[in-house]
């Protein structure tokens, strides 16, 4: 394996610069390390690779990694190469590199794409990887939002219901608010102008399936200076199927979202949670037909701690809406309304003994057809981790503990049919606040015992990993997709054998990651 180092020595940089590096092999893949860390991987162009150089003095080193794959290859769980440096390359620090070129398909591993999206602070850019089943980059990351100087929202959805996933990026530019598709292949499909120039503040993204045509709709939601909420949906030509240019939802901040079919007309809705200026925690529900009027869940006093979320108490297919809050120090009270806000279920839950943060969601624990309700939370005085399940009555099924006393984040909660044997896995994942590293445990719904477990980014997280469970490479049996903030500044994301608990793969990023998922797109 050819190595070459790139020493940029003796020269001070007061900000990130731009710079080409000439003379490499086309066509091969190159680890990039700073001061002895692997920070990127990149795809050299016509015998060129484009770098980004931080401010300050560093050693940077190429290693290259040999051609592009032509060929399917068993992956190595683990990848630590120790660069040596020799060779230096003298490169113009303050050189202007040309655009990233339209990534070209290579052969990959077989399974689905790894999609991260991150942020360059010292560029200010928003930028887009593909990664494959094994790790490796599909090709050059792709820039996206040109003009947006902050963190946009990038995620990926099916819009044309072809079964393979585009990007679409949204952010806030000075002249407005951009609109953008992209293919895997890093073409741009489209880009518009969407809400006005006035709704920039508190912007959300969201996709679903929300005029009952195939493939998704995406939902762009933003507010103006006296508090004016725009709804814009739209298809995957650009069009728009749905706008409410007038939402006042009495709040300045959407607190959280969740899709569901709630009012039982076979379209999904989208349910806004927030607190009101008068204290209030309220659900707005925005649909095809328009805009409902909101449900009150909790009055004044109540803070939210918990998560907005849908859940089909009966069975039927017509979601409930439900919040989980505290009085003052008090114990925790769930709310579960219909659309019309008929109270369905109201009880008190975890006890005033336990920490704020608290997460709640919704799964059909028993595989009864009906489903029910998980909270989870820290108990202040002896630090365990318990989670609480209840089902359409309010009746507490099962309780258990998790993870050790250490990790003291948001609970972070999942169900996945990881096997897929058609019954659900319950996955709590965290990370210990004395040592830094995060951890995973996974039960079988609605059991006690813990049937796998296992650390995540052992190499030290500096705050809470986001974790998901997703079958990439297509054997059968999901695996544990999880991005975290390292030690040192660095992101990861990391891809880890549930069972086993052995990783499969670690890509570590120079730029801030905002968002990882996994589907079709290439």
């Amino acid at each position: 394996m050819k190595k070459l180092a790139l020493v940029v020595a003796g020269l001070w940089l007061t900000g990130a610069q731009a710079a080409q590096i000439g003379m490499l092999a086309s066509n091969h893949e190159f680890n990039i390390y700073q001061d002895g860390d692997l920070v990127e991987t990149v795809f050299s162009q016509d015998s060129m690779v484009n770098l980004e150089l931080p401010s300050g003095k560093h050693t940077i080193e190429l290693i290259d990694m040999g051609p592009m794959p032509t060929s399917t290859a068993t992956p190595s769980p683990t990848f630590s190469p120790t660069p040596s440096p020799t060779n230096p390359v003298v490169i113009d620090p303050t050189a202007t590199p040309t655009p990233s070129p339209t990534a070209e398909p290579t052969v990959q591993e077989e399974g689905l794409e790894v999609f991260v999206a991150s942020y360059n602070e010292d560029t200010q850019r928003n930028r887009f990887q593909v990664i494959d089943a094994s790790g490796k980059s599909m090709a050059p990351y792709i820039e996206v939002l040109e003009g947006v100087p902050g963190e946009g929202q990038v995620q990926v959805a099916d819009l044309d219901g072809d079964g393979m996933k585009e990007i679409i990026a949204f952010g806030a530019s000075s002249t407005g608010i951009v609109l953008e598709y992209w293919n895997g292949m890093g073409e741009l499909l489209q880009s518009r102008s969407t809400l006005s120039r006035f709704h920039y503040f508190d912007i959300h993204l969201q996709t679903c399936d929300f005029d009952g045509e195939p493939g998704e709709e995406v939902i762009v939601m933003g507010r103006n200076q006296s508090g004016i909420y725009r709804f814009e949906a739209y298809d995957s030509a650009g069009t728009a199927v749905a706008t409410y240019p007038s939402i006042i939802l009495g709040y300045n901040v959407i607190q959280g979202f969740a899709m569901d079919d709630v009012d039982g007309d076979g379209q999904t809705e989208v349910v806004v949670f927030g607190r009101t200026n008068q204290d209030q925690i309220e659900a707005t529900v925005i649909g095809m037909e328009g805009v409902d009027d909101p449900v009150t869940l909790f009055g004044k006093g109540y803070s939210v701690t918990g998560d907005g979320f849908t859940v089909d108490l009966d069975g039927d297919g017509v979601y409930e809406i439900g919040s989980v809050a505290r009085n003052g120090r008090a114990s925790f009270r769930l709310i579960v309304t219909d659309v019309y806000g008929q109270i369905r279920l109201k009880k008190n839950v975890l006890s005033s003994k336990f920490d704020d943060q608290v997460s709640a969601c919704a799964a059909d624990v028993n595989g009864d057809g009906r489903e029910e309700i998980v909270i989870s939370g820290r108990l202040g005085e002896t630090g365990e981790n318990i989670v609480q399940v209840f089902d359409h009555d309010g009746y507490q099924v099962v309780a258990h503990t998790y993870l050790d006393a250490g990790f003291r984040g948001k609970p972070i909660n999942l169900f996945s049919d990881l096997d897929q044997d058609d019954s659900l896995e319950f996955i709590v994942a965290g990370r210990d606040s004395l040592t830094g590293m995060g951890a995973y445990q996974v039960y079988d719904a609605g059991q006690t015992e813990m049937v796998y477990g296992g650390f995540l980014l052992e190499n030290g997280l500096v705050e809470d990993p986001k974790v998901m469970a997703k079958d990439v490479n297509m054997d059968g049996v999901e695996e544990l997709l999880v991005t975290g903030k390292l030690n040192g500044g660095a992101y990861a994301v990391e891809m880890r054998d549930i069972e086993a608990g052995n990783v499969i793969f670690q890509s570590v990023f120079s730029t801030k990651v905002l968002s990882v998922s996994a589907g079709a797109l290439n």
